[in-house]
């Protein structure tokens, strides 16, 4: 269980979230992976909604995501009327969208709106490899 403990407007369709465990335990991910919310529709019928965690892995005693509000849509109408201190079931991390410990010549990574929010988390380590690697992010 996630408790919010804070929130802002990056956008007007776009808002950033922070969470933490409830237990105070760490998470421990990779950069580029994402964490499953389980939430339930008006009719009470479970949904899962995954989002790329944001956060540095160096700081693993909070979770960072961004979501796009969608008109209608489950998971925006339950993420978008969150308080501070509410709280959310989620599950993970998961994912396999993380750079390799192999050494490579050329990174590039693609993104839209907030599909780029995992290169975030990746940063800290893109600059480690910069001096040997070319990397290119390119965002639409």
């Amino acid at each position: 269980e996630l408790e919010l403990v804070s929130f802002k407007d990056i956008t007007p369709n776009v808002r950033h979230f922070e969470f933490k465990r409830t237990d105070g335990k760490p998470l421990d991910f990779i950069a580029g992976q994402f964490i499953t919310f389980m939430l339930n529709d008006d009719e009470g019928n479970l949904k899962r909604r995954s989002y790329s965690l944001g956060s540095l892995p160096s700081n693993n005693m909070t979770l960072e995501i961004a979501i796009t509000y969608v008109k209608d849509g489950v998971a925006s109408k339950f993420f978008f009327n969150m308080k501070v201190g509410d709280t959310a079931n989620a599950m993970g991390p998961a994912g396999r969208l993380i750079l390799k410990d192999e050494e490579v010549k050329k990174i590039i990574l693609v993104g839209t709106g907030t599909g780029i929010v995992p290169y975030k988390a990746m940063f800290p380590e893109l600059l480690q490899r910069a001096d040997d690697t070319e990397i290119h992010i390119l965002q639409g």
